[in-house]
Formats: C-alpha cells, structure tokens, sequence
C-alpha cells in the first residue's frame, strides 16, 4: 500500500509522488475520486457508442498518432473524445494538482 494512500486518502501534488517531500500537498478522497472515475468512465463510454453507432454515417476518425516515427498507432475520434471527456472534467473537479496520464497523450 503506498504510503500516499493512507486511510482512504490520495495526496495530489504538483509533481511525481517520489518528489513529494517539501511540496505543499492536498489530500482529497479515494472514495470520492474512484467514485468520479466510474462516472466518467460511464459518461466516455456512452460517447464511444455514439460514435461506434454513426460509424456509417462519418466514419470512425482515425488518425495516426505515430505519424513520422515510423510506428502506426491509430487514435479513433472516439478515442480523443473519451479522453478528453476524463480528463477536462477531472481537471474541472480537483484542478491541475491532480496528475493524469492517458493513453492518447496530450489532446
């Protein structure tokens, strides 16, 4: 168990958890922040079908996210619009101090 997960709680730090010491830190709660995880995983996965459903109609919106590394790793327009779901509202709930990696990088 990680020593920043102590009781129920997560602390949300500026920088990488093993950079902590001297940050001014604020602890939020593990319930509430898997709670909105599962919200919004709810709310990305409803946007996924959206565009699964209309695929027909515009396509899925691949791009090409490896495009000049010479690895093709295709993004879907569902893929961003996921993330981007997750992410803005995260950041709209705890603010920049939350620290959050998504497998579509940076959108």
């Amino acid at each position: 168990r990680s020593r920043f997960a102590k009781a129920g709680m997560v602390t949300m730090a500026a920088g990488y958890a093993d950079r902590m010491d001297g940050m001014a830190a604020e602890q939020i709660s593990l319930k509430s922040l898997l709670s909105q995880c599962v919200d919004l995983a709810e709310r990305a996965g409803a946007l996924i079908r959206a565009v699964s459903d209309n695929k027909s109609e515009c396509g899925i919106g691949t791009h090409d996210k490896g495009l000049g590394t010479g690895n093709f790793d295709p993004q879907t327009l569902a893929d961003r619009q996921a993330q981007r779901c997750i992410v803005e509202n995260l950041r709209a709930i705890y603010g920049g101090s939350l620290r959050i990696v998504g497998e579509e990088g940076e959108l």
